[in-house]
C-alpha cells in the first residue's frame, strides 16, 4: 500500500521542481541559481534538464498556469515565500481535485478520497 504523501514526496514535487527548472532555466537562469532557489543540488537540476528524473509523472493542464505565475514570479526575485506558497498551493489542487489519482497505487486498489480531504 502506498500512502498519499508518498505520492506527493517521490512523484508530484518532483515534477513541480522540474517543470520549474525548465522554466527558469528558459529565463536564462544558471543551472547553480536554480539547485539554490529549489533548495537541490546541480546535479539533481541537471537531470530534471535532461529527463532523467521526475519523468514518472506528468503535471496537469490545470495547475500549468499557476506553475507558469511562479517561475515568472521567481525569476523577477521574489523571495522564498513565494516559492514555498506557490509550490505548496499546486501541490495541494493536484491533491484535492484527483489530479493525481490515475498515479496513485491506493487508487488502483481502493475507492480512496484520502488526498481529496
Amino acid at each position: 500500500m502506498q500512502f498519499p504523501c508518498e505520492l506527493v514526496v517521490w512523484k508530484i514535487l518532483p515534477a513541480i521542481k522540474a517543470r520549474l527548472a525548465r522554466q527558469l532555466k528558459d529565463k536564462g537562469m544558471k543551472q547553480k541559481d536554480i539547485a539554490k532557489i529549489l533548495d537541490s543540488t546541480e546535479a539533481a537540476i541537471s537531470q530534471y534538464l535532461s529527463g532523467k528524473r521526475a519523468a514518472d509523472f506528468k503535471i496537469p493542464k490545470e495547475v500549468a498556469g499557476s506553475l507558469d505565475i511562479v517561475s515568472e514570479e521567481i525569476s523577477k526575485g521574489s523571495n522564498q515565500k513565494v516559492l514555498q506558497f506557490g509550490i505548496c498551493q499546486i501541490c495541494k489542487e493536484i491533491r484535492t481535485k484527483g489530479l493525481a489519482c490515475k498515479d496513485c497505487e491506493t487508487s488502483k486498489t481502493d475507492d480512496c478520497t484520502l488526498c481529496m480531504q
